[in-house]
């Protein structure tokens, strides 16, 4: 940390622009600064990751598979905490979901009207007024606020952070049984840590947005709905009725999860669509007395992030934009179409259920021109859905007993874990370069330390030419052809399958 303010000086007033603020360096040489202990942690935890992507069964392995279960959450939970609170600038929505936690805790109110002091945003900028009145409603739904209100009590916006930090662990605990495969017991030890800290899960430990609560809530649903616990009608209960209050793409994932329970010959199966029904009942009363009227979508309804965009368009962006696409900037899910492909030949009714529910979230995602999330966080649109992700990928984890195969997952990890890395560590940098929406910053900071392409030669989908949607076309076609021929290289086995 001693060294971190003069080399800071140094790279930023340099050529060799590693940092950007050629006419500040000062500041850049501070904000290093402020992050080097926090990188010191975060450098430890990557590395210890690299080695167990790449010898899963070497001592790290072994020792992380031998731990008792509390001391991984301790772990989880203190390392999340550690992300949470590395030193960066709340942006994007996050202001906005900050002015609405602060107000419902100081105020036991929704009005964002005498919130504005002291923000470095625009706040009335995200509200929403009826008629001639002076109160102003956000324009986002109040379950984030509601759930963080009571964090915030305790030590204001760190405490928030910390307590999203915990949910993150949670959810990356809830994840855990599904990576257990017996034979392979640290394999998938080691593909379930390497998908938790890549993005854009990891980006999220501590971001201030509805995502991760999202994803816990499917992940707490989909760990019941499978089992013979008595208590599933109630867990899958409480996720259809709280989707719905985070925002409202998650709407038609809460009715598939709530409506797939009718189809279960067991008591209690009613329950789930009940507590859908009465939520959305309730939404629309209190949206009506807001807003005037008790459609879910009204709040966007003036509104960029209400528009319909291009399906076709936003489809090939949720995969491969630069800035946007789940493959870019995680390149460990490009194992997700051969684990499809397997898993429509040995195990299709499964399948179907698993694509059923992505396409309830990502169809509509895809419709919409917000399907890159604005100025937010790489891939933010597929953290809700990462618990289906991560069972697609682990549960045809048996599959890969191809050395090639196995060399090319290791692979794709390490690099995968690489850009989590940056993203952890440089999180003012997560949504993008601010003077051209839509742009990677480590692309753009790539090509221009090595003087090649690379921000051109990936699609760049939010403002496309026909070249960039042409690339797309074919990059999204080679995908496919891959994913044919790995599974020709994987033995011809039932998977097991997820508990």
């Amino acid at each position: 940390m001693v060294f971190a303010r003069p080399v800071a000086g140094w790279l930023a007033a340099s050529g060799f622009r590693v940092i950007e603020g050629r006419r500040d360096p000062g500041f850049y040489a501070q904000r290093l600064a402020a992050l080097a202990p926090f990188l010191a942690v975060i450098g430890f935890a990557y590395a210890a990751l690299l080695h167990l992507a790449l010898f899963p069964r070497g001592r790290v392995g072994r020792l992380i598979v031998a731990l008792p279960p509390w001391i991984g959450a301790v772990a989880l939970a203190f390392v999340g905490v550690v992300f949470a609170l590395t030193p960066r600038y709340l942006t994007g929505d996050e202001p906005h979901y900050l002015a609405m936690i602060e107000s419902l805790w100081r105020d036991g109110d929704l009005d964002l009207s005498n919130q504005v002091a002291g923000q470095h945003v625009d706040i009335l900028s995200h509200t929403f007024r009826v008629g001639h009145t002076d109160v102003a409603r956000s324009i986002h739904f109040p379950g984030l606020a509601v759930l963080l209100a009571i964090p915030f009590g305790v030590a204001g916006v760190k405490s928030v952070l910390i307590a999203v930090a915990m949910l993150w662990a949670a959810l990356a605990l809830t994840l855990r049984p599904s990576a257990c495969v017996e034979d392979r017991q640290a394999e998938s030890l080691a593909l379930w840590l390497v998908l938790v800290f890549s993005m854009p899960l990891v980006a999220f430990s501590g971001e201030l947005y509805p995502e991760v609560p999202a994803a816990l809530l499917l992940a707490f649903a989909l760990s019941h709905i499978d089992s013979r616990r008595t208590s599933w009608p109630l867990a899958v209960a409480v996720a259809a009725a709280a989707l719905g209050w985070l925002h409202v793409r998650f709407l038609a994932m809460a009715l598939l999860l709530a409506v797939a329970a009718l189809v279960r010959s067991r008591a209690g199966r009613f329950l789930p669509l009940a507590a859908f029904a009465v939520s959305l009942l309730a939404q629309g009363i209190l949206f009506n007395h807001w807003y005037g009227s008790p459609l879910p979508w009204v709040v966007y309804g003036r509104t960029a992030e209400g528009a319909l965009g291009n399906p076709a368009l936003g489809f090939l962006g949720i995969f491969l934009d630069q800035q946007a696409g789940l493959l870019v900037t995680a390149p460990i899910y490009l194992m997700l179409g051969p684990a499809l492909i397997a898993g429509w030949a040995h195990d299709r009714g499964r399948t179907v259920w698993r694509l059923g529910l992505l396409g309830s979230y990502l169809g509509p995602v895809a419709a919409s021109s917000s399907w890159h999330g604005f100025w937010s966080p790489s891939a933010r649109m597929w953290v809700p859905v990462s618990p289906i992700l991560f069972v697609l990928l682990l549960e045809y984890l048996p599959f890969l007993t191809n050395h090639l195969i196995r060399r090319i997952t290791a692979f794709l990890g390490c690099v995968s874990l690489a850009i989590g890395f940056l993203y952890v560590a440089l999180p003012d940098k997560r949504c993008g370069v601010l003077d051209a929406p839509g742009s990677n910053f480590f692309l753009t900071l790539l090509s221009r330390l090595t003087h090649l392409p690379f921000s051109r030669v990936v699609p760049h989908l939010q403002n496309p030419t026909a070249l960039d949607v042409a690339g797309a076309v074919v990059g999204f076609g080679v995908w496919l052809g891959l994913s044919v021929a790995a599974v020709r290289c994987l033995p011809a086995r039932a998977p097991r399958a997820a508990p």
